[in-house]
């Protein structure tokens, strides 16, 4: 009898064993479940527009003689290294630079205040341009909007640390919202603002676009974009991040 019960217990923890292990490979077989902020059928279109041109007007330039060769004529190219600090002169102005894109790519080491941005990489060598015979800088910034991310120029008057002006020159939000950063005028509710306060910290705040607070804007108030809150606040928090110590700020 007892050898019996031996018995029967160990076909029982058989049988189990082989149950569990069962539903273990019925569950790994499971699709995963990702639930989407937006539903990709109703994601708008993303704009893309050539850089090399939003970069010459966010310098007030015009192409003359052809976009690469108006770039190549006014232009300097540098990186920095945000780790070091280092400036090093690009011979090559206009080499190749793909924003947003190369931001999202592995790896994912993007330092943790770059979640305001919504980025996973920052390289350590990061591109800026000057103006030939110009101190003043232009960095490049990527911003979150509702739908996906902006990418742009910011040109910033040296020693003031002020924005002389900002063009986006890619959006993937929708036209009339979050795509109003793509206009050619966009950047002109920046010119003139400071970035710091005479502490040193940053003090650019975007705030909504009122009729009744036209002209009572203090100095470092810009409007945002009527309807596009996200957007809106993506533009500060990325304006916060891109002159902070772990971006550009070795070189402001």
């Amino acid at each position: 009898m007892k050898n019996k019960k031996l018995l029967y217990l160990a076909i029982g923890g058989v049988v189990f064993i082989g149950v569990v292990a069962e539903a273990w490979h019925w569950l790994n077989q499971v699709p995963e479940v990702r639930v989407a902020l937006v539903d990709e059928d109703e994601k708008p279109i993303p704009v893309t527009n050539d850089w090399r041109i939003a970069l010459l007007e966010c310098a007030n330039l015009k192409v003359e003689n052809g976009i690469k060769a108006s770039v190549n004529s006014q232009f300097e190219r540098f990186t920095l290294n945000r780790e070091t600090g280092k400036v090093t002169p690009i011979t090559n102005v206009v080499a190749r630079f793909n924003w947003p894109l190369d931001l999202m790519k592995a790896p994912n080491d993007a330092p943790k205040s770059a979640s305001a941005v919504h980025i996973k990489h920052l390289p350590a060598e990061l591109p800026f341009w000057k103006i030939k015979g110009v101190d003043d800088v232009i960095i490049p910034v990527v911003a979150q909007g509702k739908y996906g991310l902006a990418a742009g120029f910011v040109a910033i008057q040296l020693p003031e640390k002020t924005i002389s002006n900002l063009r986006f020159y890619h959006s993937e939000d929708s036209p009339g919202l979050g795509q109003e950063v793509l206009r050619p005028d966009f950047g002109q509710g920046f010119k003139n603002k400071p970035l710091f306060n005479t502490n040193g910290k940053f003090s650019l705040k975007v705030v909504r676009p009122s009729k009744t607070e036209k002209g009572e804007k203090n100095r470092f108030e810009v409007d945002g974009i009527a309807g596009a809150t996200i957007m809106s606040d993506g533009l500060e928090d990325a304006l916060e991040f891109w002159v902070s110590p772990v971006a550009y700020g070795a070189i402001l």
